[in-house]
């Protein structure tokens, strides 16, 4: 669904929130849009302080997604990829302890839940945060092609040991989907040929 040139949301958003509601999961979604938006903020500050425009934001299966417009040096590209995780860890900490004073529970959620997400997005694998700022501290020292060969290794790793850590919860304890679930996502994004749009 496109409701605009610089807005638009897909049909994997509608079926996270479709399934929010099914599953009676409305807080945590509503928990983990606010993590998502406070770590895409920071992306949003970053590029902006770097003299970057944001041309569009699109919500799909993944969260956010934004484009931009304007040129980042590899320096600028690490400083854009941490202000997502930055960012995060901030709300984490502001919750925590704003949950401590107020003893609300979906406070001490939003922190777990923001914790998480930076983490998870810290991770050496590509797309993710940490794995666009070992390709831009790479590409600045080897070069571009160093840099895409130590990025797929890394990718493929993470993969690797998440699915194993996934397939040994699930067996073990019943738990893992979700482990299981971001590789594939990973392994999918990593190989499949997407189309332009």
């Amino acid at each position: 669904m496109n409701t605009g040139s610089r807005f638009a949301v897909d049909g994997g958003f509608l079926i996270i929130v479709a399934a929010a509601v099914v599953f009676d999961a409305g807080r945590l979604f509503c928990v983990t849009l606010i993590a998502t938006a406070a770590h895409e903020l920071g992306h949003y500050l970053a590029l902006r302080f770097k003299g970057c425009s944001v041309t569009r934001l699109r919500l799909c299966l993944t969260g956010f997604d934004m484009t931009y417009s304007g040129a980042l040096s590899y320096r600028d590209e690490i400083f854009s990829a941490a202000a997502g995780p930055a960012a995060g860890l901030a709300l984490m900490a502001i919750a925590a302890v704003a949950g401590g004073y107020m003893r609300v529970p979906a406070l001490f959620e939003l922190a777990a839940v923001s914790a998480l997400l930076s983490i998870f997005n810290l991770l050496p694998a590509y797309p993710m945060d940490g794995g666009r700022m070992l390709y831009a501290f790479i590409a600045l020292r080897s070069g571009e092609r160093a840099a895409d060969r130590m990025v797929c290794v890394s990718t493929c790793a993470v993969i690797l040991l998440t699915l194993i850590l996934g397939a040994n919860a699930l067996l073990r304890y019943g738990r893992g989907f979700m482990l299981i679930a971001a590789a594939v996502w990973l392994a999918a994004y990593r190989f499949i040929p997407r189309r332009s749009r």
